[in-house]
C-alpha cells in the first residue's frame, strides 16, 4: 500500500513520520492552538451571582431565570443560597454560565413586581386633562369600581399595560368619552408633544411593546463603554468572557487570560479602568495583584 508523501507540515509530521524542523514546528504550532480552545470544566461563578442580583433588582425572579436560561431553579438556588451544609457555589460550567448571562430584564414574568410611579406618572398625565380613572380601569380590563392599582407596586402585566393604553391614548389611537345621561361627547385629544414623551427607566418597561427603555438604558451605557477608543484594540474583545474569570486553582485558563492581556496594546487603559474590580484578570493583573496594588497605594 503506497502513503502518500505530504508537503512538510504537521500532516508529513503525523503521516509520514517526518521530525524535520518544520515539521517539528508545524506541529508544535498545532498542539499550542488546540490547548488554546478547550474550555475549562468550571469558570469563576461570581460574574452569575451578580447577574442574577441584577436581575432580581429589575424584578426578574429565580424561577423565571430558571424558564428563561434553562438552567435548573435547583442549580441557580445552589449558586446563589447554597445548601445547607456548603455556601454558594464558587464555580459553574462555562455553558451554565454563558446562559445565565444571556437572561435580560425584558424576560421579566408577567406577574413579576415592579415600580408603580411611573405608571403612575402616566395615568396622573391622562386624569390631569379629563380622562376618567373609570375609563381606564375598563381599558386596563379591570372589573368593579374605581381604578384598582397600587401606588407602590403593580405587577410587570399591568405596568405595561398601562405604558401600552398611554401610548394609544397619545397617537388618537384611543379616544376617552365624557359619559352623561344627554349622550356620550369625546373629550379633545391630547395635544401632540413637541418631543417624544419621555418615561424614566424602571422595571415597568421591559414588559411593554414599546421599545425598553431599561434595555435602551443599558445599551446606551454599554455604547458608552465601547466608545472609549482603546477598548476597539482590546486584544479580549472578541473572546469568551469567562476565559477571565477561571476558577479557583484553573491555573492553565489563568495563563491563558494572561498571556492574552500581556500581548494587548491597551493593558494600561485596562488596568486604569478596572483597578477596583473585586474579581478576574484586567489590565495583565489578578484580582489579588488588583488588590495588592490598591494597598500600596492607600499606605503611600
Amino acid at each position: 500500500m503506497t502513503v502518500k508523501t505530504y508537503p512538510h507540515g504537521r500532516n508529513r509530521f503525523v503521516v509520514n513520520k517526518c521530525r524535520c524542523d518544520v515539521c517539528c514546528e508545524a506541529n508544535r504550532a498545532y498542539e499550542r492552538d488546540r490547548r488554546a480552545r478547550v474550555v475549562p470544566p468550571y469558570v469563576f461563578a461570581q460574574p452569575a451571582r451578580d447577574h442574577i442580583a441584577a436581575l432580581a433588582a429589575a424584578g426578574v425572579g429565580l424561577k423565571q431565570v430558571a424558564k428563561a436560561s434553562g438552567v435548573s431553579h435547583g442549580s441557580l438556588s445552589k449558586l446563589v443560597y447554597g445548601t445547607r451544609n456548603r455556601g454558594p457555589s464558587k464555580r459553574i460550567r462555562p455553558d451554565t454560565m454563558s446562559k445565565i448571562l444571556a437572561v435580560t430584564p425584558a424576560d421579566i414574568a408577567d406577574g413579576g413586581r415592579v415600580d408603580a410611579a411611573p405608571s403612575w406618572e402616566l395615568i396622573d398625565e391622562m386624569v390631569a386633562v379629563g380622562v376618567p380613572k373609570a375609563q381606564i380601569a375598563e381599558q386596563l380590563g379591570q372589573q368593579g369600581p374605581g381604578l384598582q392599582l397600587s401606588r407602590t407596586s403593580l405587577s410587570a402585566r399591568n405596568a405595561a399595560a398601562v405604558a401600552d393604553l398611554h401610548r394609544r391614548w397619545r397617537t388618537g389611537a384611543w379616544v376617552a368619552e365624557r359619559r352623561t345621561k344627554h349622550g356620550n361627547r369625546p373629550l379633545p385629544r391630547p395635544e401632540p408633544a413637541a418631543t417624544p414623551v419621555e418615561v424614566t427607566p424602571t422595571r415597568q418597561a421591559t414588559t411593554s411593546a414599546d421599545i425598553s427603555e431599561l434595555l435602551l438604558e443599558l445599551a446606551e451605557i454599554v455604547e458608552e463603554r465601547n466608545a472609549q477608543p482603546w477598548r476597539a484594540q482590546a486584544a479580549c474583545r472578541n473572546r469568551p468572557p469567562w476565559m477571565w474569570f477561571p476558577a479557583r486553582g484553573d491555573l492553565d485558563t489563568m495563563r491563558r487570560a494572561l498571556k492574552v492581556c500581556r500581548s494587548c496594546t491597551v493593558r494600561a487603559e485596562c488596568r486604569a479602568a478596572n483597578i477596583d474590580r473585586p474579581d478576574g484578570i484586567f489590565g495583565a493583573l489578578t484580582a489579588k495583584a488588583r488588590r495588592d496594588i490598591r494597598r500600596q497605594d492607600v499606605a503611600s
